[in-house]
């Protein structure tokens, strides 16, 4: 029984390898069109409909295999263990890297990951699973809870990511740059695509189209006002401190290419949006105090994100979804 249940999750993988492949492949017919001059062309929309038969295709597969947060669990860690065979950096630091290899295992394990945690019960499961001993004073309405905000605010950041990143495509003039960008668009799409839709009826084209959603639907589930802003703040200084800490910002003051500073750029400013300025300030100092004047170029780029995200925060960001 058990042999048979690795089986079939191994022809599961294969299924779902094989569309992310098809779908990435796709994704590079647009991304080449694009740099081309031809979005506006019928071959552009032609592949756009091939795009979104493939998503339809897609979708059947998860919802036939009928995931529960504990397959979705043990297919992420098969795929790790099993296919990558090696400690994969995180999306965002593959994204700052370039490093695009296993970008469909990447969109696989996104989707699993986006699945298990809507599965209210499951994650329970998972929890029970992964503790020795279960006290009364757990709380698995807000470990869940805690899941969903952080997957919202995530998708939020993306998309952010996302709107920042279109800014600097339209104002670059290097046309080597600008390609190198827009190929960083259709990468960051790929492998986060929960904001897929909106961007294929866009044609790609990325507009003021943010807004932050989470404390509404925070609210509506019944988490109350402190637990969010805990829970909110958690993410946000997290996050943050993995991009000033870890070598994607070490090494874009190595190398100094321009590309790395844009997307650099485009992170942090896509956090600092959605922070207060004590939140920004407190952060900024713990960076300030613990580097040394090798990083001035660094520096120099969180200040001006600082700067930004006010100017960002008087804009009117409509949810064009």
């Amino acid at each position: 029984m058990k042999n048979n249940i690795i089986i079939d999750a191994y022809v599961l993988i294969e299924s779902l390898i094989k569309v992310s492949y098809a779908i990435e492949n796709l994704y590079h017919k647009l991304y080449m069109l694009e740099i081309k001059g031809l979005k506006e062309s019928e071959e552009y929309q032609k592949y756009l409909g091939y795009l979104e038969m493939s998503l339809e295709y897609e979708d059947e597969i998860y919802k036939e295999s009928n995931l529960t947060a504990f397959k979705c669990q043990y297919l992420i860690d098969l795929i790790i263990n099993r296919y990558i065979n090696k400690k994969m950096t995180s999306d965002l630091e593959s994204v700052l890297s370039r490093k695009y290899e296993n970008a469909y295992f990447r969109r696989v394990i996104n989707k699993l990951d986006t699945i298990m945690k809507s599965d209210y019960f499951g994650m329970k499961e998972l929890i029970i699973s992964d503790l020795f001993e279960i006290g009364d004073n757990i709380d698995f309405d807000y470990i869940y809870y805690n899941n969903m905000i952080k997957q919202d605010m995530k998708n939020n950041y993306i998309e952010r990511i996302l709107l920042f990143l279109q800014e600097k495509i339209d104002k670059v003039n290097d046309i080597k740059l600008k390609n190198k960008l827009i190929r960083d668009k259709y990468y960051i799409s790929f492998i986060f695509p929960n904001a897929e839709r909106s961007l294929i009826r866009n044609k790609f084209n990325i507009e003021n189209s943010v807004c932050d959603n989470t404390q509404v639907i925070s609210f509506i589930n019944g988490v109350n006002k402190e637990d969010y802003k805990e829970i909110r703040k958690e993410y946000l200084e997290k996050e943050t401190r993995k991009l000033f800490y870890k070598t994607s910002l070490k090494n874009v003051e190595e190398r100094t290419r321009k590309e790395r500073l844009i997307l650099c750029e485009c992170l942090i400013r896509s956090l600092f949006m959605m922070m207060d300025e004590e939140q920004i300030d407190e952060l900024n100092k713990e960076f300030n105090d613990g580097i040394n004047n090798n990083y001035d170029t660094i520096k120099f780029l969180i200040n001006n994100c600082i700067a930004l995200s006010n100017k960002d925060k008087q804009k009117q960001f409509t949810l064009k979804i």
